[in-house]
């Protein structure tokens, strides 16, 4: 099913980015927070992970009603409600962190989003963005791979997201007053799938990219390159991935 596969994907994201979001759970002291938003949760598998090394109350909120069902089904003990991130339907102050994670650069108005989750936090309260790409910076190795830069731009692009939001994330805090303001990249490195999930990955390439770039690209070239290059230990990518965080004064 296309919704098993995209959270698939997700959940393959979210693990190879995991290091940078544990230090930044400790940079803004997660243990000590009472009440934590994530925004934009898919089925909540970060929600979890939030919960589990957090101190208190944990909500997510997604705006697809089909991955909050799967998120309620699958974390117990976590409230979880469809909801829109420029919108939010939480009174002013009612949590004192509010994290988002690959979310920001998908939303129309992240300059709106910001200001909400300023709203909802209390006086002292926490902003996390935990991780927000730049593939402007992205290196593809073996060189016959090179082309998957663009081609993800593309995708990214057509989907209404921004694939050079990493860029534009300090201006955003700075621009919605947050106090405080930090921001890093990290240099994200990876190098291929393991074998158990090469599969999900080369899905989840064939369905976001084939049929949406043109040009020289072509999906099943690519991905039996891909193949060959996890089969070689060649395949290496690096994105940097942009982090930042405020306090609300």
């Amino acid at each position: 099913m296309e919704k098993d596969r995209d959270i698939a994907y997700l959940r393959l994201q979210a693990d190879w980015t995991r290091p940078m979001r544990i230090h930044l759970y400790r940079r803004i002291a997660l243990t000590a927070r009472r009440r934590v938003l994530d925004i934009g949760c898919a089925d909540g598998y970060i929600t979890a992970e939030i919960a589990a090394r957090g101190g208190g109350e944990v909500v997510g909120i997604d705006i697809c009603p089909e991955r909050i069902a799967a998120a309620r089904q699958k974390h117990s003990g976590i409230s979880f409600q469809t909801a829109d991130a420029h919108d939010l339907p939480f009174d002013d102050g009612a949590f004192d962190a509010v994290i988002t994670n690959f979310t920001l650069m998908w939303t129309k108005r992240p300059d709106r989003v910001l200001a909400e989750a300023k709203r909802v936090l209390a006086p002292g309260g926490a902003f996390l963005a935990s991780g927000e790409p730049d593939y402007g910076g992205r290196i593809d190795e073996p060189p016959s791979l090179t082309l998957l830069a663009d081609a993800w731009v593309g995708s990214i692009e057509a989907d209404g997201g921004d694939p050079f939001f990493g860029r534009r994330l300090k201006g955003l805090l700075m621009g919605v007053r947050f106090g405080s303001v930090e921001v890093g990249v990290a240099p994200s490195i990876w190098e291929g799938a393991a074998a158990g999930e090469l599969d999900t990955y080369l899905c989840s390439l064939r369905h976001f990219l084939a049929g949406r770039t043109g040009g020289a690209f072509d999906i099943e070239e690519t991905i039996d390159r891909e193949k060959e290059a996890a089969r070689s230990g060649t395949r290496l990518v690096f994105l940097p991935i942009f982090w930042g965080m405020g306090e609300k004064g």
